[in-house]
Parts: structure tokens; C-alpha cells; sequence
């Protein structure tokens, strides 16, 4: 479920120094499994196969021993790759080449990507969609739209806070943090 990797000494924005303690594997897989079951204590503690009160005891702890809250600890661990969530990694496909996903995806991409600049070619608006792959997506559109000298950045958004937000909603939070560009948000 969770990669096991120590977490002390890592520097970064919300963690000034180190932990005074490195967290227990466990504790990792049951903030692992949290994530999973969408912040779901029981449906986290019987993933992991312990009560829902031990579930929360490790969560405590964890956060007691970095001085984050939760959201923080899970945006930070995915951001740095010592939290890996399977059900959240982006598609690793079982018995299929990543050649062929790779393939499969950037066919995609051009295929919906083709259907929107008709769309907005009908609609006599100026626009231009492209597809980049590779590297952190929130960078990737900031270094497109620079690049391209774009006036303006549209994004979806789905309209998620709280853990949810934290979880699915960071490449568009990021953009608009990081942007020089104008963002226009859709829901």
C-alpha cells in the first residue's frame, strides 16, 4: 500500500528541521490507507487490519511527531514520494506494456484535444489546446503557457476542499499559486 521510507531530515516549506522521530512503517500504511479509503477512519483500519481507535492513535501520533495536520502530511508525503497510494497513482495498467499505455494515452489526448479546438474554431475564439507529457503537471502548463506567450490559462477544477482538495485538486492550486498568467478556474 504505502511506500516504507524514513522522513527525518527532510527539508521542505511546512517542516522546518527534522522529526524527532522517524514514523513507523505502520504508521505510513495506515495514512496510506486513509488516503484510500478518502478519509475514512474505520474503512482505513480495516484496510490495514487493526480498530479504528489504533487507526487513530497512529494518525495522532504522526502528526504529533512532525507538528503537521493531516492534509499537510499527506500533501507532503505524496509530493516528496515516501507516501505512495496506489489508487491514486496515475495508471499502471497490469499485464500491458507502458509503451503501449503511453501510446494509448497520448491518442487520447490528441483525439480530445483535436475536438476542442473545432469546437472553438466554430466559436471563432482564438484558442489552442496541446497535450505535454512528462514532468510535474502544474509546471508542464506553467512552461506551456510561457512558452507559447498564452494570455490567459483555463483549468477545471472539482470544486473539492478538505482532504478531497488536497488529494485531487493540488495540480490547479499550484498553477494558480505559481502563475504569472492569468487563470480562469471552471467548475
Amino acid at each position: 500500500m504505502a511506500r516504507r521510507g524514513e522522513v527525518a531530515g527532510v527539508k521542505g516549506s511546512h517542516l522546518r528541521g527534522s522529526l524527532p522521530r522517524t514514523p513507523t512503517a505502520r504508521q505510513v500504511d495506515v495514512l496510506a490507507a486513509f488516503v484510500a479509503a478518502r478519509g475514512s477512519v474505520p474503512e482505513a483500519a480495516a484496510r490495514v487490519g487493526i480498530r479504528p481507535s489504533t487507526a487513530k492513535r497512529h494518525l495522532a501520533d504522526l502528526r504529533a511527531r512532525s507538528g503537521l495536520t493531516t492534509e499537510q502530511l499527506i500533501y507532503r508525503g505524496r509530493s516528496e514520494r515516501w507516501l505512495v497510494v496506489e489508487s491514486l497513482e496515475r495508471a499502471t495498467v497490469e499485464g500491458v506494456a507502458p509503451a503501449e499505455v503511453a501510446a494509448a494515452v497520448r491518442k487520447e489526448a490528441r483525439r480530445s484535444l483535436a475536438a476542442f479546438n473545432a469546437e472553438a474554431r466554430a466559436q471563432a475564439v482564438r484558442a489552442t489546446a496541446t497535450s505535454v507529457v512528462g514532468g510535474e503537471p502544474w509546471k508542464a502548463i506553467l512552461l506551456a503557457a510561457r512558452s507559447r506567450k498564452c494570455d490567459l490559462i483555463v483549468m477545471a477544477s472539482h470544486g473539492r476542499s478538505g482532504l478531497a482538495g488536497v488529494l485531487l485538486g493540488s495540480e490547479t492550486t499550484k498553477v494558480l499559486t505559481h502563475s504569472t498568467v492569468p487563470v480562469l478556474v471552471c467548475r
